[in-house]
C-alpha cells in the first residue's frame, strides 16, 4: 500500500547543502483536542470515517470525524451504552454491554434494533450477571462472545438479528469468553480466565451445500485478547506475542520491548498498539519499537494519513480526548531561494520523491529518488529540474 501526499513547486531546484531543523519522528508529535466530558470507549476508521465511543452514566455516545481532528456526536442512545465497536464488509458494528447491536454504513446513521436474545442481552438494565462482550464478522457471519452468570456462551447470526447458540461440547461450561476475531477463514475466541482458546470454522459439505460450524478447543499459555490484522492472529503477552497466520499454528515470538501489547490495529503498512502508557509500532507484526513519549492512550486508529488515539484524564469523572498526529508522509518547500524540497514521516521507513509536469494523463509520474527517512524532515534536492513549474509527491512504500 503506498500513501500519498502531493506538493505544487513553480521554480528550480539544485543540489545543495540546507541547515534545517529536524524534529522527532512523526508519531512523536500529536495534536490534542477534547471532544467530551464523558469516557471514550473504543476508536476506529473504515469508510473514510473516524468513529469513537463513548459512555454518559447510562447513556451512550458516538462521535465521528472526517480528519481525526474535527468531531462531531452523531448518535446518542441509552442501548448503546459501553459500545464496542469494529468495521467490516463496508458497514460499522457494535455491541453494547446491554447487548444491543448497533450498526452503520457510514459513521453517521446509525441503526439500534438489532438485539440479542435472552438470556445473553441485558434488554436495557445494566446487571453484573451480564459479562462484556466481543465481537466479530466474517464470511458472512457474525459471532458473539460473552458469559452469562459467570458462565461463557459463544452465539452466532448470519443476519445480525437471528442467533443460536454453539452447542459444542468445546465450549459449554465455560468460564467468560470475553475476545474473537476472524481471518484467514478463521475465528478465534479466548476465554478470560482458563487459557482455554476455542475455534471456529465454516464448513460445506458438499462443496457448494449447507455450511455448518465445527467448533474445537486449544490451550495458549494464558488468558487475553486476540487480534487480527494484515494477516497475522495476535494474541499478547509480557514481551511477547503469540502469532498464527492460519489460527491453526502457533508461535512465541519476542516483540522486543517489555510491557504488554493492547489494542493492537493497523493501518497504512503499520501495526500500532498501547505498549503501557506509551505507543509502539511495528511493520511486521513481530518486531516493535516502543516511543518514548507518554500518550496514556486506550487505543489507536489510522485512515493511513493520519493515527488517531484517545484517552480518558480521569477514572471517576472523565474528560476524553482525542490526539491526531501529523501526517504519515508530507511534502513541503522551503520558503526561501534556493527552493528545496522536505519530506516529513516515520524514521525508518521508506519513501520516495516523484514528479511531473503536468497532472494530465495517465502513468505521469516518474521517481526521482528512494530514500530511508534517517530525521525528519529530510530535505531533497532536484538537479535536473528547470526553471518551469512541477508538481512533486511523497510516497510512503509498504515495507
Amino acid at each position: 500500500m503506498k500513501i500519498i501526499r502531493l506538493l505544487f513547486v513553480l521554480g528550480m531546484l539544485f543540489f545543495s547543502c540546507l541547515a534545517i531543523t529536524t524534529r522527532a519522528d512523526i508519531l512523536e508529535h500529536w495534536t490534542t483536542s477534547q471532544i467530551s466530558t464523558n469516557s471514550i470507549n473504543d476508536i476506529l476508521y473504515g469508510g473514510n470515517r473516524f468513529v469513537a465511543t463513548a459512555t454518559y452514566y447510562d447513556e451512550g455516545l458516538i462521535y465521528s470525524s472526517a480528519d481525526g481532528l474535527h468531531w462531531s456526536l452523531s448518535a446518542l442512545d441509552n442501548s448503546s451504552w459501553g459500545l464496542q465497536m469494529f468495521y467490516a464488509d463496508g458497514q460499522f458494528t457494535g455491541i453494547s454491554s446491554f447487548g444491543i447491536i448497533v450498526t452503520s454504513t457510514n459513521g453517521d446513521d446509525w441503526m439500534f434494533n438489532h438485539n440479542l436474545p435472552s438470556p445473553y442481552a441485558n434488554r436495557g438494565i445494566y446487571s453484573s450477571t451480564i459479562g462484556s462482550y466481543g465481537i466479530a464478522h466474517g464470511n458472512d457471519t457474525y459471532v458473539v462472545v460473552g458469559d452469562t452468570n459467570g458462565v461463557g456462551y459463544i452465539i452466532t447470526s448470519s443476519d445480525g438479528t437471528n442467533w443460536s447458540r454453539v452447542t459444542s461440547v468445546a465450549v459449554q461450561n465455560r468460564a467468560h469468553i470475553g475476545s474473537v476475531a476472524y481471518g484467514s477463514g478463521v475465528f478465534i475466541a479466548l476465554g478470560d480466565n482458563d487459557g482455554c482458546a476455542y475455534r471456529g470454522v465454516i464448513q460445506t459439505l458438499p462443496p457448494g451445500g449447507p455450511g455448518s460450524f465445527v467448533w474445537t478447543s486449544f490451550s495458549i499459555p494464558t488468558n487475553n485478547q486476540v487480534f487480527y490484522n494484515s494477516g497475522l492472529f495476535m494474541v499478547a503477552y509480557q514481551g511477547t506475542n503469540l502469532i498464527s497466520n492460519d489460527g491453526y499454528n502457533w508461535t512465541l515470538i519476542p516483540t522486543g520491548i517489555t510491557n504488554k501489547l493492547q489494542n493492537i490495529t493497523y493501518a497504512g503498512g503499520l501495526f500500532m498498539a498501547n505498549s503501557g502508557p506509551c505507543m509502539a509500532t511495528s511493520t511486521d507484526g513481530t518486531n516493535w519499537f516502543q516511543y518514548s513519549e507518554y500518550l496514556y492512550g486506550h487505543g489507536f486508529a489510522s485512515d493511513g494519513i493520519r493515527v488517531a488515539g484517545y484517552y480518558n484524564d480521569n477514572a471517576l469523572t472523565p474528560n476524553a480526548f482525542i490526539y491526531t498526529s501529523d501526517p504519515l508522509v508530507d511534502v513541503g518547500i522551503t520558503n526561501s531561494a534556493p527552493l528545496y524540497i522536505t519530506v516529513s514521516g516515520l524514521i525508518g521507513r521508506n519513501y520516495q520523491i516523484q514528479s511531473t509536469d503536468n497532472l494530465l494523463g495517465q502513468n505521469i509520474w516518474r521517481t526521482n529518488t528512494t530514500l530511508q527517512l534517517t530525521n525528519t524532515p529530510c530535505v531533497w534536492t532536484n538537479s535536473t529540474a528547470t526553471n518551469s513549474q512541477g508538481f512533486y509527491r511523497g510516497v510512503l512504500l509498504s515495507p
